[in-house]
C-alpha cells in the first residue's frame, strides 16, 4: 500500500512509519508530494477513487474476488480458516453469529476492562470520591435542625435538588471519556469484540 501511494506523487518522509504516511495521505494538513508530482497527484477523495479504479491494483483485486467467489468455499485455507472459527466460539453462541462469546461474557469483559482504566486513574478517581463525599457531609448537614413539619419542607426540597444536581454535575467529566471513546466502540462493534448495546 505504500509503495501505491508514493507511485501515486506521495512523498514518505524519513522515519515516519507506514501507518502514519497512511493516515497522513488523506489529511490535506499532512501530505506531501514528491518534487513534480505537486499538480498530477490526487487530492480529493474522488480522485483518489479514480486513480485506484484505473490502477493495476484494482483489476488485481477485482480479479481475486471473482476467484473467491467461484472457488471461495472449496480453498483449503478458507475451510482451516472456518473451522478454527468455529472451535473458538462458545457453545453458547450460535454458529450465525460473527461473536465468540456469549453476551453475559462480553459484558464481564467489558466490565472488566473499565475497571482496569478506572483504576489507572487512581488519582481522578481519588478526587472524584472525596468531592462526592465532601458534598454528601455537607449536604447532610443542611438536614440538621429541620422542622419535621411542613415549614422545613422547602429546605429539604431544595437540599434534595441540589445534591442530585450536583452529581450530574460532576458526570459531567464523564462525558468527554464516552464522547471520545465512541470511536473504539464502533471498532469494537465492526470487528465483532463485543456488541454495542
Amino acid at each position: 500500500a505504500k509503495q501505491y501511494f508514493i507511485d501515486l506523487g506521495f512523498e514518505s518522509p524519513k522515519r515516519q512509519t507506514t501507518a502514519d504516511f497512511l493516515t497522513a495521505v488523506t489529511d490535506p494538513n499532512e501530505r506531501r508530494f514528491r518534487p513534480g508530482f505537486e499538480n498530477k497527484a490526487p487530492k480529493t477523495a474522488e480522485e483518489l477513487e479514480k486513480a485506484f479504479r484505473e490502477s493495476p491494483n484494482y483489476q488485481e483485486l477485482l480479479e481475486d474476488v471473482a476467484e473467491y467467489k467461484l472457488h471461495g468455499s472449496e480453498n483449503e485455507k478458507t475451510k482451516q480458516f472456518e473451522d478454527a472459527v468455529q472451535e473458538a466460539k462458545s457453545k453458547h453462541v450460535s454458529d450465525k453469529s460473527p461473536y465468540t462469546v456469549h453476551f453475559y461474557k462480553q459484558v464481564l469483559a467489558c466490565t472488566q476492562r473499565e475497571a482496569w482504566l478506572l483504576f489507572a486513574d487512581k488519582a481522578t478517581l481519588w478526587t472524584k470520591l472525596f468531592i462526592i463525599i465532601s458534598n454528601g457531609l455537607i449536604i447532610g448537614s443542611l438536614f440538621y435542625g429541620q422542622p419535621t413539619t411542613t415549614e422545613g419542607a422547602f429546605t429539604r426540597g431544595g437540599s434534595v435538588f441540589f445534591s442530585i444536581l450536583f452529581l450530574g454535575w460532576l458526570q459531567l467529566s464523564e462525558l468527554m471519556k464516552a464522547v471520545s471513546g465512541r470511536a473504539i466502540v464502533k471498532r469494537h462493534c465492526y470487528y465483532a469484540f463485543y456488541r454495542p448495546s
